[in-house]
């Protein structure tokens, strides 16, 4: 006997005190004296979310820069409890280390770009914030003149709850005081996070820096536009989901700087100007070339760039961003400024669906490309793939998922999603409601910056081979996710781990936890998208007396001449019998011949009294007709209602077009 007990999981949202929440189980279980799957379920429970009281505040900065230079460490406070609270917020010098930061002051910071800008309150007094709001800080604080070189300064800041002294979170900043450049680089947009930029929206960003060091910092060589140049290069790297606008680059200061731009695929110090580039040509960075004679000591300059936000994005979709300076070359960035984020107000909501590859892939017997959206089609139904069958790229099965908040690079497709606890790989459940099997099914993004993503394997559905819950392809890492190509058998699916066990009658669910980020990349909570499908479903001709299964009738599928959209008639019901005709398999084109319900003229069921469609032409109205054995007429005189008492498990097929496949007592 198999046990299969379904719960809800947690997930990191707070939900709000007071909710009411309802669980039932569910237990499933082969009775041996029928062979049939029997389903009881428990009663059901609930509780109410009791008021629940938490505090996180981000960020520990670590900067190093010369005696006597000004400091700005930023933090974001955010309410994870699920009730409104007020904090207490200080900060204060940490003992035991090389000295102290001068006048320590803590302010909001209302633009929320990492600096105290002129009018920034300071804060003196607990602030209050609703569950789930954050609010931006900065502690600033000044080096001693007199600090040695290598010195470390430490400062603490503290949030406590003025509801429950259980509650709080704290965190430290270090400062290093050496010789040198030091590049104090401030980035802003001209939109804050919490205002959402709307599809096609201009943004602009602005960078400035000064060097708060005591030299002009290293020159590197670069390749600008085929030309060797040097030079301190500020870059900025383009985040997804939005595109740089030709011409946007304004305020660069000193005059002797080049703006210029990364093309996807070049080497790291190979650059183009910024006026020689085309938008046809993809880009990951844009930069600004200033040479180091123009960054002594003391000295300040910067630039503005802009984007325009994509469209067709999905909601709770966040993009960050910041400039960095590599003075050597070494891939590390050795100043970087503070984050910026934006949100940007998707149109529609994500989704999760299952796929098939079109008949038209089918019959062209070529391979569906796994970036190609036309190769496929929404599926609703499955079939069963015999053992024999090594067709899993058409035959298999498919998923989609349109998450733009998933989509971070504008030049990469995407095979990871960010975590509290590291990146890993965008992986769909997919779960059999009659075997309780599962699948674990890596996703990659279809297109750079499509925030479309598809299955990398389609996987089997089986009568015998087991998922187990593991990862489909188990040969997926981190590290790469190489999708299906045209030679993918079915045997090297099997050998993948790419099998869900199933049956006639099944359904499959498909669920994802998508990520909600916040204003800093940490993630608020989690939303589920799912969708469902059914695997060889069927209808049943029977006895609407007694409810027993009748052989010997032939059902016959009929199907709109033209599509719904194309008949110009508002719904199937004005259509008439003469604009239907038998209806057609999508992937032969050859006419469906009717299904028998006896068990000697077997089809696409070998079950007394079931037929079975697998497939018809989307798109079309359609009806079912029955031609019933002798001693019986259709359709029966029984109410539906009545009728239907018999039949009400899940998985049969219902009546199209009005037709109810019951046959009455003769």
């Amino acid at each position: 006997m198999t046990l299969l007990a379904i719960a809800s999981g947690a997930i990191a949202a707070a939900t709000s005190a007071g909710t009411v929440l309802r669980n039932q189980a569910q237990v499933r279980y082969l009775n041996p004296l029928t062979g049939q799957v029997v389903t009881q379920n428990s009663n059901v429970s609930q509780l109410v979310v009791a008021p629940y009281r938490d505090v996180l505040l981000g960020n520990s900065n670590a900067l190093t820069v010369a005696a006597g230079q000004r400091v700005n460490l930023p933090h974001v406070l955010t309410n994870t409890g699920n009730v409104d609270d007020d904090y207490s917020l200080t900060a204060v010098n940490s003992a035991g280390d090389d000295g102290d930061l001068l006048n320590l002051r803590l302010y909001e910071d209302v633009n929320g770009n990492g600096v105290v800008d002129a009018g920034e309150p300071e804060i003196t007094a607990p602030v209050s914030l609703p569950a789930g709001a954050s609010l931006s800080l900065v502690v600033a604080g000044t080096v001693a003149s007199g600090q040695g070189q290598n010195d470390v300064l430490r400062a603490s800041v503290l949030a406590e709850s003025q509801t429950d002294v259980d509650v709080s979170d704290s965190r430290q900043d270090s400062v290093t005081v050496a010789s040198g450049a030091f590049l104090n680089l401030t980035k802003s947009s001209s939109q804050s996070c919490d205002n959402p930029a709307q599809e096609g929206q201009s943004l602009d960003y602005s960078i400035s820096y000064t060097n708060t060091g005591s030299n002009a910092p290293a020159e590197r060589r670069f390749l600008i536009s085929g030309q060797v140049e040097q030079g301190v290069m500020l870059e900025d790297a383009l985040p997804a989901n939005v595109q740089l606008r030709p011409g946007s680059a304004a305020g660069i200061s000193p005059i002797q700087s080049v703006a210029v731009v990364h093309r996807s695929g070049d080497a790291d110090d190979e650059w183009i100007r910024f006026d020689q580039w085309s938008p046809s040509t993809p880009v990951d960075r844009f930069g600004v070339l200033v040479p180091a004679s123009a960054m002594e000591s003391n000295e300040s300059g910067g630039f503005t760039f802009g984007v325009q936000v994509g469209t067709g994005l999905t909601s709770n979709t966040r993009i960050y961003n910041q400039a960095v300076v590599d003075t050597d070359g070494d891939g590390t960035d050795d100043f970087s400024s503070n984050t910026v984020c934006n949100t940007l107000a998707g149109s529609v909501r994500p989704t999760l669906v299952f796929e098939r590859p079109t008949p038209q892939v089918s019959r062209s017997g070529q391979a569906p490309r796994h970036g190609e959206d036309s190769d496929f089609q929404l599926a609703d139904m499955y079939a069963l793939l015999p053992a024999e069958n090594n067709q899993v790229l058409t035959d298999g099965v498919y998923l989609r998922l349109n998450a733009s908040q998933l989509n971070v690079s504008p030049t990469q497709r995407e095979f990871l999603e960010r975590t509290p606890s590291g990146e890993r790989l965008i992986i769909v459940t997919v779960e059999s409601a009659l075997t309780g099997d599962t699948l674990r099914v890596v996703m990659r993004e279809t297109t750079p910056d499509s925030g479309v993503f598809r299955s990398i394997r389609p996987f089997v559905l089986s009568a015998d081979e087991n998922g187990y819950g593991r990862q489909c392809p188990s040969t997926a890492n981190t590290s790469q996710a190489q999708e299906f190509d045209s030679n993918t058998t079915t045997s090297q699916a099997l050998d993948e781990a790419c099998a869900l066990r199933s049956e006639a009658r099944d359904t499959l669910t498909a669920r994802f936890q998508m990520p909600i980020y916040g204003p800093t990349g940490n993630v608020e909570r989690y939303e589920v998208v799912s969708d469902v499908a059914a695997v060889d479903p069927a209808g049943t001709v029977f006895d609407s007396s007694n409810g027993n299964p009748v052989g010997g009738a032939q059902v016959i599928l009929y199907q709109s001449r033209q599509t719904l959209s194309a008949s110009g008639a508002g719904s199937c019901a004005d259509l008439a019998q003469s604009d239907y005709e038998v209806g057609t398999d999508p992937y032969t084109g050859e006419s469906l011949d009717g299904e028998n319900t006896n068990t000697v003229n077997v089809d696409n069921t070998s079950v007394l009294g079931d037929y079975q469609y697998p497939f018809a032409t989307p798109g079309h109205c359609y009806y079912l007709d029955v031609l019933p054995p002798p001693g019986y007429t259709f359709p029966s005189e029984v109410s539906a209602a009545a009728a239907g008492s018999f039949y009400s498990e899940p998985g049969r097929l219902p009546g199209a077009g009005g037709a109810q496949s019951r046959a009455g007592g003769g």
